[in-house]
């Protein structure tokens, strides 16, 4: 189970850090949070915390959430959350500051990787990742994700099934952060109809999962799309959308 605070609890990192998703008044301190990570943990979940923002920040903007994210560390430490994962190589190096090899870290598909060498370079300065998230354009890259398998026996991969973004999509990374009002989403203006968006998407369908078995990848991410993208975190309780994947 993968989560991380909404708005506004989100708010103090101001997109550094978190992505934000949306708003729950029900959620305003760590405590509030905690609480439903802690049920999830005593009824079988394994909790992973999301800090998977790409948005790069300077030392003056570290300084304006640098306690508040030091304490959602301490916060993490005292509920046995040991799984974070990450959007960009800034906060590893924030965390392996703070709590040294208390963590295991975990890529985001929004590192947005697309080849061997990158890869190579990431876990040879990072040795504590775990897994990483394969960037969703290469869902169907056959021969990258073989290579990635027989190069990195050790790291769990795990791939997005069902995220609605097209193929190349020029501005994806901005549009995970934050679409300002004035600007759509790429995806919204080039969708003509639902036969053709299926296409464009890098979508992994249940008829395809034992062609990524037969490659050794057994891990996938669903993700709880909404009828908002952007608040598909907030108060999620409708899995109608999981249920039918799995049917």
């Amino acid at each position: 189970l993968y989560n991380g605070p909404v708005a506004p609890l989100s708010n103090k990192f101001n997109h550094w850090i978190h992505l934000s998703r949306g708003y729950n008044g029900d959620i305003k301190t760590y405590d509030d949070f905690f609480k439903y990570v802690d049920y999830a943990q005593k009824n079988g979940f394994e909790f992973t915390y999301l800090m998977n923002s790409p948005k790069p920040f300077s030392e003056k903007d570290l300084s304006t959430f640098k306690s508040e994210f030091q304490r959602s560390l301490d916060y993490l430490k005292k509920y046995n959350c040991k799984n974070i994962k990450v959007g960009n190589d800034q906060i590893i190096d924030l965390i392996d500051k703070y709590a040294p090899n208390e963590f295991n870290i975990h890529t985001s598909c929004v590192f947005e990787y697309k080849n061997i060498n990158q890869y190579k370079n990431l876990f040879n300065f990072y040795p504590n990742i775990k897994s990483i998230n394969l960037a969703y354009d290469e869902n169907q890259n056959f021969k990258l994700i073989k290579n990635l398998r027989n190069e990195f026996p050790n790291i769990k991969i795990e791939l997005m099934v069902n995220e609605t973004c097209i193929k190349g999509c020029p501005n994806r990374l901005s549009c995970l952060v934050e679409i300002p009002k004035s600007q759509k989403c790429i995806c919204s203006l080039s969708k003509n109809s639902f036969l053709s968006d299926f296409f464009k998407t890098s979508s992994i369908y249940p008829w395809n999962l034992a062609c990524y078995s037969a490659l050794g990848i057994n891990n996938f991410k669903f993700c709880a799309l909404g009828t908002n993208y952007h608040n598909y975190r907030n108060n999620w309780h409708d899995i109608k959308n999981l249920k039918s994947y799995l049917s």
